[in-house]
């Protein structure tokens, strides 16, 4: 009951035109028929309330990744300048979602650039896994990872409705550590972005999130978190990371792709 108190009172404020993300700070909102005040830190509270809950729903799903071994890619430069400062890959971890029970993880391909010699998987409950890549899609930045587990909990995706533009949106990673995912509240930016493949956030998004579920305030995927840009190479969009420019893959597009990566097919 505390839970859908706390929605009403942020869809309401919400409804009264209040600046949503960041911008809501220090804002008094005024949504009752007298015309009285609901003081800001009583929004934040209901805020954060709201948030803990759907990053609940998600979190069983969200997983950390890590991987050893395997080249730097360089990505040089193509216009015939001087050399541009490259993009390196760090070596922290990061994070993946269960999309089947039966041990099947999407992430992003971003975070097997390197082609790594091992794949370690830390499931939401502590126990870690040796992954198997199964394979990429090079278009829309997605892996697929198998893990040898069974009885896991998929994540569950906005499916059949696009989500409105200015509507909340969390995106929560695994890369940091700790018992929970990390989050990052921001809004959603531009629907069909990157040829029709993506969902644009202002939520700041990065190597320790890439791969990990941008959600709604239900707890839905509204898509997985991946760099994109209009380079080449798999690091490319990377160097936007935490620049409230950042993308995820919609289940619309994922589904296009599921059943052939989880078959080892290269896309």
């Amino acid at each position: 009951m505390a839970e859908f108190v706390a929605k009403v009172l942020v869809c309401g404020a919400l409804a009264v035109g209040m600046p949503v993300g960041g911008a809501a700070e220090g804002v008094d909102v005024r949504v009752d028929g007298d015309g009285g005040p609901l003081a800001s830190s009583v929004f934040d509270q209901a805020r954060g309330q709201v948030i803990r809950a759907a990053v609940s729903v998600v979190e069983p799903a969200v997983v950390s990744i890590e991987t050893v071994g395997g080249a730097q890619p360089l990505v040089g430069n193509t216009y015939g300048g001087p050399a541009a400062e490259t993009f390196r890959l760090g070596d922290g971890p990061t994070t993946g979602l269960v999309v089947s029970a039966d041990g099947l993880i999407l992430t992003s391909s971003f975070n097997f650039a390197r082609d790594p010699s091992v794949i370690t998987v830390t499931l939401s409950d502590g126990r870690r896994f040796v992954g198997k890549l199964l394979a990429r899609d090079l278009i829309r930045r997605l892996a697929m990872v198998k893990v040898d587990a069974t009885g896991l909990t998929p994540a569950r995706w906005v499916v059949g409705e696009a989500p409105d533009v200015g509507q909340y949106a969390i995106a929560c990673g695994r890369g940091l550590g700790g018992a929970r995912p990390s989050v990052s509240l921001g809004i959603v930016s531009a629907l069909g972005r990157r040829n029709g493949n993506a969902v644009q956030t202002d939520a700041k998004t990065s190597p320790v999130n890439y791969g990990g579920p941008l959600i709604d305030i239900d707890g839905r995927v509204i898509g997985l978190i991946v760099p994109m840009a209009g380079g080449r190479g798999p690091l490319a969009g990377a160097e936007w990371y935490d620049g409230g420019i950042g993308f995820a893959i919609p289940w619309e597009r994922v589904d296009l792709v599921l059943e052939r990566l989880a078959a080892g097919e290269t896309v």
